[in-house]
């Protein structure tokens, strides 16, 4: 296998591999299903698993999820797609059941962006409900203050610029608010 092959350059790309390797999960377990969800309010992305169940006891469960950051999805993508490659033909459908999720964030995988499309980094929110969130909402005001400077709305035109700009941004954000308020805040989440 090259190992080029494995890395796609586009979400739809990916995600119709993901799709295509089904059959051959479906071929190890008959009763396979993938299913998708639209992303509210992006009906071109989907959340997309596979879910393979064992055939008879379930003694072993195998989760692979790509995505969380969706940017790194397309490793993660290609990394299932090798697992499907090389190593799906040697579990026992009998004894191991799978959990495949193709892109955990597909808006990030999509604009090629760590965080969701309410730039949120998902793996930095991990709370239990809606009303804890709102509850924490003051719980990281360092990000508060810092959020133009980690999140950039305007997009780069040019890298001379950008790498420019930058640099100052960075000097006068470790002058103030300091080095640990950046920290904290791109540590402890939104």
């Amino acid at each position: 296998m090259n190992i080029q092959s494995l890395f796609l350059d586009t979400y739809e790309a990916s995600l119709q591999r993901f799709r295509d390797d089904f059959r051959k999960v479906q071929a190890l377990w008959p009763e396979a299903r993938l299913e998708s969800r639209p992303l509210e309010g992006h009906a071109d992305l989907t959340l997309d698993w596979i879910w393979a169940d064992t055939r008879a006891t379930r003694q072993h469960r195998l989760i692979f999820v790509a995505g969380l950051h969706g940017v790194e999805g397309y490793v993660g993508a290609a990394m299932e797609h090798l697992f499907v490659e090389a190593f799906l033909p040697r579990l026992n459908p009998n004894t191991t059941g799978l959990l495949l999720i193709h892109a955990l964030n597909p808006w990030g995988m999509a604009h090629y962006r760590r965080t969701n499309a309410h730039n949120v980094d998902l793996n930095r929110n991990f709370l239990p409900s809606p009303e804890a969130f709102a509850e924490a909402a003051d719980a990281n005001p360092a990000y508060a203050r810092l959020v133009g400077f980690l999140n950039p709305r305007r997009p780069v035109r040019s890298w001379a610029l950008a790498n420019l700009r930058w640099a100052a941004e960075i000097a006068k954000v470790m002058v103030s608010p300091g080095a640990e308020a950046v920290r904290q805040a791109t540590l402890l989440g939104q």
